[in-house]
């Protein structure tokens, strides 16, 4: 996963893209390369895929309030307020990090305040 990773930091996300993609063809239950090619996705604004694939982390990883999250980001980038205020509750239903509790209060809070 290295020479992905590298990839995505170093912002060649259409590189990363395809190396993460190959690497889940190999390990397709993979809940952290579905969680890295969705952030791919992200930075390169294509939202509909990127929920996707943080929608197959989520089902692999379960616990996790992240795929969540991002996913909710992705809402609101797509102006999908009400898919966003969803995938919101759902991280908070899962065990979540203080600081995430609060960043998605905070943003819980501008959206209701437009």
């Amino acid at each position: 996963m290295t020479e992905a990773m590298l990839a995505y930091e170093n912002g060649d996300y259409p590189r990363a893209s395809r190396l993460f993609f190959s690497m889940l063809m190999q390990n397709p239950l993979s809940s952290e390369l579905w969680h890295a090619l969705a952030a791919t996705h992200k930075m390169e604004y294509r939202y509909h895929e990127a929920i996707e694939a943080w929608k197959l982390s989520s089902l692999l990883n379960p616990q996790s309030p992240l795929p969540y999250f991002y996913q909710a980001e992705c809402y609101l980038a797509q102006d999908q307020i009400e898919k966003a205020l969803v995938a919101f509750d759902e991280a908070l239903q899962r065990p979540c990090t203080d600081d995430l509790i609060e960043k998605i209060e905070a943003m819980k809070e501008v959206i209701a305040y437009d």
